[in-house]
């Protein structure tokens, strides 16, 4: 029971972050005016502030506009080297100046691998406003998908643009989101993101994320600057298979990298906490688990002795009446036996006593003939000497 109450303590601790809401990160102060910080894993808040406020993303839209090239790549309508055709309206809008741009023309020859790169590299409005032509046919029924895409998503964002611009809102909270679905759908994109230089043309592209080189394990994702939304970014960085997503919008030029920074080192820190209670509730988990398999497992062998006792008590009964049934068998072969031999003993002594009969009789009848003879002798004699008396009589006469 024990067991079972810290297991729950320890769950409620793990998964109950620790969130914090203020403008300080630690012993700094964030200049942005909106910030989120997030788990990628489970998409846990570890920092809020002023995270569900809608706020101009500037060239952060371009995120949006990516992930729906990668879906649309996903779902075979074309691949990283189908030519992206230019329309003279994105022609006209890759060469102003007053937007952020690798000039494109209707007779040049763009695959969508280029495009991506030039996009997410160094946020090439006509580059992301071609790709949009290419998935939805026109910038409009590109700007619905979008929508349809956030709606279905249920977060808070409305585009107007699919390169940036100031008319679309969305939230730090919703920026995470978009961030974090696109690496989840597609983690491959995190080989573009992660280029602190890319090749274009012929020339060398410097990323406009200048965490490269300065901060440990960053591999992405994407600026966005213009006058009313301020600096913007969109910062991702894995350490030890720990990804931290970071949002920051409406913060200045010199501070949105250490914003950043800072809360990438506090979604870090925080996470190191919850790691370290995740492993104490897998140990405890663990010790429970095996104080329940030896619970089951004490069961199972009594059960088993106690079947192996009846089976054996079985068997005994069994060869013990096998045994029984054995034993009449033989006692009654015994007796039958017992019972031949006394017939032909009984046999053998009624033989002996008519034997014994007929000896008596033959011995009765010679003494009754000797007594005859006996008799008539006498009588013989008696009657010799009766005779010779009375000759000797006449002879005196």
């Amino acid at each position: 029971m024990f067991i079972k109450i810290l297991c729950l303590i320890l769950i409620f601790a793990v998964f109950i972050n620790p969130i914090a809401f203020a403008s300080d990160v630690g012993n700094y102060k964030l200049s942005a005016r909106g910030a989120i910080a997030i788990d990628f894993e489970t998409g846990n808040e570890l920092y809020n502030h002023n995270a569900d406020i809608l706020r101009p993303p500037a060239s952060m839209t371009k995120m949006m506009t990516v992930y729906l090239v990668y879906e649309a790549i996903s779902q075979g309508l074309f691949d990283f080297d189908t030519l992206v055709p230019i329309s003279s309206r994105v022609a006209d809008f890759s060469i102003n100046p007053n937007e952020t741009n690798v000039p494109l023309s209707r007779s040049g020859i763009y695959t969508v691998d280029e495009m991506l790169d030039v996009t997410i590299a160094i946020s090439a409005g006509g580059a992301a406003r071609a790709l949009a032509e290419l998935v939805g046919g026109t910038q409009q029924d590109f700007i619905d998908m979008m929508n349809a895409k956030v709606a279905e998503w249920e977060i808070d964002a409305v585009f107007h643009s699919a390169s940036g611009g100031s008319s679309s809102r969305v939230s730090p909270r919703a920026m995470a989101i978009i961030t974090r679905n696109t690496i989840l759908e597609f983690p491959e994109v995190l080989e573009k993101t992660s280029k602190p230089t890319i090749e274009y043309k012929g020339r060398s592209y410097t990323s406009t994320n200048l965490l490269f080189g300065s901060y440990d394990g960053i591999d992405g994702y994407k600026t966005g600057t213009n006058n009313v939304a301020g600096a913007c970014f969109s910062g991702t960085a894995i350490r030890d298979e720990t990804r931290i997503i970071v949002v920051v919008m409406g913060s200045s030029m010199n501070n949105r990298f250490k914003d950043t920074a800072a809360l990438l080192d506090y979604g870090f820190a925080a996470m190191e906490e919850v790691n370290k209670e995740k492993t104490i509730l897998l140990e405890t988990q663990a010790i429970a688990e095996a104080a329940e398999a030896e619970r089951v497992a004490a069961e199972a062998a009594e059960t088993a002795r106690l079947i192996a006792e009846q089976e054996a008590a079985e068997v005994a009964k069994l060869i013990a009446e096998q045994e029984a049934v054995k034993q009449a068998a033989l006692d009654a072969e015994l007796a039958k036996i017992a019972a031949e031999q006394e017939a032909i003993r009984l046999i053998e002594m009624t033989a002996a006593a008519e034997q014994a009969a007929r000896v008596h009789e033959a011995t009765s009848s010679n003494r009754h003939f000797l007594e005859l003879i006996s008799m008539l002798s006498i009588v013989a004699i008696a009657l010799y000497n009766n005779y010779k008396r009375k000759n000797q009589q006449k002879k005196n006469v």
